[in-house]
């Protein structure tokens, strides 16, 4: 399939787009449940082509559960509000982290692997990710990989995640497992000096935000007092206190929908 053909636009002329950029209409209220292997694949093949910050695709109320891979985002410029991923083995899996912003995005009895580093085992991320409310829930001791997954690379230097009112709530089984730690079996060499920070905003009280790193990355030279935190890190991971970081908007979604009209007789 041509993946560039001539589309109409809203102002009624047609011009040459690749299908890939082309965001949902709407996407709301679904749910996915499934013992095989995903519950909503978005994007995988597409080779980091997709929609701009302004047309992104948006993700509204949605249920995933049962699934072994719960949630694959792998197109950039993803918008996700109110989404529960109940009993999944990995639940956000082999993401593309690239202008993602999640928003109320809740994590119950994720077996393996909670909320994955960028592409998984490359353990590798060029864009930023914000989340606006993540709740971790129930989470048992399973594998022992931690709960959120730091990616080692990050090729632009650019790439940061942000997190903001996160909740662990009654994690399972007397083990602690650490809630920011390195990836799961496969652990490669970076391919970049710096991993891809994550950055816990009001962690340690207002305006007093976490910063965490890998021990491989550089960042344990920019001057900031790094140390061991367990649980929040785990044996590969170090977090500082910092100030003065801001919570970033990454995508500023224009509707440009015509105005609707429901009659009921």
């Amino acid at each position: 399939m041509r993946m560039v053909q001539p589309i109409l636009l809203p102002d009624g002329k047609r011009r040459p787009l690749d299908l890939r950029m082309l965001p949902f209409v709407r996407f709301d209220g679904n749910e996915s449940h499934c013992d095989g292997r995903y519950g909503f694949n978005l994007g995988e093949g597409v080779e980091g082509v997709g929609p701009n910050i302004n047309f992104p695709f948006t993700i509204r109320n949605m249920k995933i559960w049962g699934a072994y891979y719960g949630f694959r985002p792998q197109s950039p410029s993803v918008l996700v509000e109110n989404m529960t991923l109940h009993s999944c083995v990995y639940s956000v899996y082999h993401p593309n982290y690239d202008r993602h912003v999640y928003r109320n995005l809740h994590i119950i009895n994720s077996s393996d692997e909670p909320f994955n580093r960028g592409h998984d085992d490359d353990s590798i991320q060029y864009g930023s990710l914000t989340v606006d409310g993540l709740t971790l829930d129930h989470i048992p001791y399973g594998s022992g990989i931690a709960m959120i997954q730091i990616s080692d690379s990050n090729p632009t230097g650019k790439a940061r995640t942000h997190i903001r009112n996160l909740k662990v709530v009654n994690p399972r089984d007397n083990k602690k497992r650490a809630i920011v730690d390195l990836g799961g079996s496969n652990r490669p060499e970076p391919l970049s000096d710096i991993c891809v920070p994550i950055y816990l905003h009001d962690y340690f009280g207002p305006g007093r935000h976490a910063k965490i790193v890998s021990v491989k990355s550089a960042h344990l030279r920019d001057g900031l007092k790094y140390g061991s935190l367990p649980p929040l890190t785990g044996s590969d991971a170090r977090v500082a206190e910092v100030r003065n970081v801001a919570f970033p908007n990454l995508l500023d979604p224009i509707d440009d929908f015509p105005p609707g009209s429901v009659i009921r007789i």
